[in-house]
């Protein structure tokens, strides 16, 4: 396939980039499978929501989030693109808050250039860098807020560029008919801009919002399902609305969950939907999800992530959540708190030896 131009490469992201006002789409892509398949969930939590919204990667109260999380994503985008992406965040304490880095690179590959004339120029290598450093907290309540300075490199044939862009969030959620509404907003993409030969380009700033409601409370215990819908708008103004769904069944400590997502405003953006595996383990929790594309006759988008994440203090390995129930990460405010003594071997170790103690004094009195 002939490659003529990058940006022609990416219309279906976003009409900004056919008209040149952008040299940085490396800001654009999803940067996890989970972001791809779901949209802008209001539910993202930790590493998978950092580059969407930098304060989701804080939760308001303690026990509910990860002492450390990382996740590692590889991305197949058309005409032999590629998307790497490797993050990481930590949490010193809920009261100093949580530090995030992220490191993304796209790889377009080689390609044919060509001038104004369309005459072939030879070929030519191109490839982004963008690297994140995050920090979020909480605010009062259950409310979080968090920011992002984004540090770009841009590299076409033997030209260079660099910039750095700023982002900015806030993350509540609340209690309705006993089920846990979420609210995202956040500004992503503000700053200078990034220079091309002296030339500055702006880069794509947008804003961005959601709503996320899940049932529950409504459904079986081995079940769970959210969805909402979500919202965009580009500084080029751009409009992109949409919306998203997740399905997930527990087996045990295991989880399977299906994710779908639309958006409508970008060419060819449209329908997006993936599959994935978790499963928390007493000292960590992994997960693994893919998700899929289809565009058209440009080809197949596809992204498949691994996460894993150390749990951090009311849901260590004191703390398990019971087997076929929703993960705590999940259910923070249950009201029946979940008791240690009832969650591991060792509780119920410790009940039989004090009844088989009192048996013992039973058979002394009765010989006596």
């Amino acid at each position: 396939m002939k490659r003529v131009l990058i940006i022609s490469i990416f219309v279906w992201y976003a009409p900004l980039f056919a008209s040149f006002t952008s040299t940085a789409p490396i800001m654009t892509l999803p940067s996890n499978a989970y972001e791809l398949s779901r949209g802008h969930s209001a539910k993202l939590t930790g590493v998978e929501a950092m580059a969407i919204n930098p304060a989701a990667t804080a939760e308001p109260y303690p026990g509910y989030h990860y002492s450390w999380d990382g996740l590692v994503t590889y991305q197949k985008l058309p005409a032999s693109i590629s998307y790497l992406n490797a993050s990481f965040v930590y949490q010193v304490s809920p009261t100093v808050g949580t530090f995030g880095i992220s490191f993304a690179h796209l790889n377009y590959g080689r390609f044919d250039g060509v001038d104004a004339n369309g005459i072939s120029t030879g070929s030519i290598s191109a490839y982004e860098i963008m690297g994140i450093l995050n920090y979020a907290r909480p605010l009062f309540g259950r409310w979080t807020i968090g920011g992002n300075v984004r540090l770009l490199y841009d590299k076409l044939d033997q030209v260079t560029a660099t910039g750095v862009g700023f982002d900015a969030g806030m993350k509540g959620q609340m209690l309705v008919m006993r089920n846990f509404l979420w609210l995202s907003v956040s500004g992503t993409g503000f700053g200078p801009g990034i220079k091309f030969e002296r030339q500055a380009s702006p880069l794509p700033a947008k804003f961005n919002a959601a709503l996320t409601y899940e049932l529950k409370s409504f459904l079986p215990k081995w079940m769970n399902f959210s969805f909402g819908p979500s919202g965009e708008y580009w500084l080029e103004k751009i409009l992109v609305v949409g919306g998203g769904a997740k399905l997930s069944l527990y087996f045990g400590r295991f989880k399977w969950f299906l994710m779908g997502r639309y958006l409508s405003g970008l060419a060819l953006n449209g329908i997006a939907f993936g599959t994935g595996v978790a499963q928390e383990m007493p000292s960590f929790t992994w997960k693994i999800d893919g998700s899929y594309q289809p565009m058209g006759i440009l080809g197949n988008n596809i992204m498949i992530s691994a996460r894993f994440s150390k749990p951090f203090g009311s849901i260590g390995p004191k703390k398990l959540a019971p087997v076929n129930k929703p993960l705590l990460l999940e259910d923070p405010l249950a009201e029946n708190p979940l008791d240690e003594s009832t969650l591991n071997e060792r509780g119920e170790k410790i009940v039989k030896a004090h009844k088989h103690k009192k048996h013992k004094k039973h058979k002394k009195r009765r010989k006596k």
